[in-house]
């Protein structure tokens, strides 16, 4: 055996041995943790939040920024999140996050939304600060785990390497709900805000790859959800429309370091729902259009278009066994349409969700995907160039993912 050979092994017993703590902790605090508040100037302050480790293995190609071939449980994330009524009208709430999905989030921890609610009338409420943008179904509430039946949710709508920038804006909202009475109810939200920039996205590691590396990104945008609760038990319907406005600044490592400016003057992205629960089914549909009239700037071409966009859509089922087990089945699709070729990813994906507790659960997903949704054109959707020197066409996944929420 060769010293590196050595080396690797000694370095995956290391890796093993901090990954079976993390699995411990999992079990000891499943088995302690329960929501928590207490008293803070006469006001009840609510505590909640969650921990998730997971492993990620595929056959060759590696996936979100992972070293997926060779098996990885750099796959944790954790929240903590205060929330108190201040008055029946007013409250406040913030939540901590820290995540290191192979590169994506780096361990940093970050200030995930902070906002003040004032609900003036049942049809009319308002929130100020950091705070998610609703859009789509699941946006929103996306790390609310034990929600979900996936360890992944279906990535052509919720992308993991882009989660910091779809996730908040720093603006406000206004929103409510309206009775229709025999119609049902409607939900409503509008907002306005800037979008954080994360040096950790996605976006910064698929823009490195073909050349265009980062420097920042100013992002402001606006848009609107509109959910109708239908008078069909358990059947609700919406529509999502959200524009932004990005101005980005970085160098052509490919021209010398020149600088360039990237702007998106008006990016629409409309999604549209329905969601089914009957019984013990589960039935969810989405589809997006994200057309993209983009513009770029550099010392050699001066402006020129740069016309991009995406589409996406999925389907899926879950079905809850008993108490303890929840099966699953969902069908992704994701289309990358631009400069230079348009690409695809499709990803049909299988899951097992067993609630060991209240507090616990543990998934297991397979994934077939086929595409790898734009790598060599930045588009910044699961696979990146740097971790794969030959991406292949198909790609198969498991995903091991456990949690511990409160």
């Amino acid at each position: 055996m060769t010293n590196r050979d050595e080396q690797r092994g000694d370095n995956t017993m290391i890796s093993m041995g901090k990954k079976l703590g993390w699995m411990s902790l999992l079990l000891m605090t499943s088995l302690a943790v329960h929501a928590q508040e207490f008293k803070l100037f006469d006001r009840t302050v609510y505590v909640h939040g969650f921990l998730s480790q997971g492993f990620a293995f595929s056959n060759h190609n590696n996936y979100l920024t992972m070293d997926t071939s060779d098996g990885d449980f750099h796959f944790t994330d954790a929240a903590l999140n205060l929330t108190s009524p201040i008055t029946d009208k007013f409250r406040v709430g913030a939540q901590a996050y820290d995540r290191k999905i192979g590169k994506l989030g780096e361990g940093h921890l970050a200030l995930d939304w902070a906002y003040g609610d004032y609900r003036f009338k049942r049809w009319l409420g308002m929130r100020v600060g950091k705070i998610k943008t609703v859009s789509g179904l699941y946006n929103d509430t996306q790390d609310d785990e034990f929600l979900q039946t996936w360890a992944l949710m279906p990535q052509s709508i919720y992308p993991l390497d882009l989660r910091s920038t779809l996730l908040a804006h720093t603006g406000a909202d206004l929103y409510g709900d309206i009775s229709l009475h025999r119609a049902g109810s409607l939900s409503y939200a509008g907002f306005w805000g800037r979008v954080p920039y994360d040096n950790t996205s996605g976006w910064v590691y698929a823009n490195k790859d073909i050349q265009y590396p980062v420097v920042s990104i100013k992002e402001t945008n606006f848009g609107g959800d509109l959910r109708w609760k239908t008078p069909v038990h358990g059947l609700t319907t919406g529509f999502s429309y959200l524009v932004d406005h990005e101005h980005w600044l970085g160098t052509e490592t490919f021209n010398n370091g020149i600088p360039y400016i990237f702007i998106t003057p008006k990016q629409r992205r409309r999604v549209g729902y329905v969601d089914y629960q009957v019984g013990k089914w589960h039935l969810t549909g989405e589809g997006m259009v994200n057309p993209n009239d983009a513009w770029l700037w550099d010392k050699v071409d001066k402006w020129f278009s740069y016309p991009y966009g995406y589409l996406g859509w999925y389907v899926s089922a879950a079905y809850r066994i008993n108490k303890r087990f929840e099966v699953g089945s969902y069908n992704s699709q994701y289309e990358f349409t631009g400069i230079p070729a348009p690409d695809h990813l499709f990803d049909r994906a299988a899951c097992l969700r067993v609630d060991f507790n209240n507090h616990w659960d543990l998934k297991v997903e397979g994934h077939y995907m086929s595409g790898d949704g734009g790598a060599a054109d930045g588009a910044a959707h699961g696979f990146y160039l740097f971790n794969n020197n030959n991406l292949q066409h198909d790609t198969t996944v498991l995903v091991l993912r456990s949690t511990v929420y409160f």
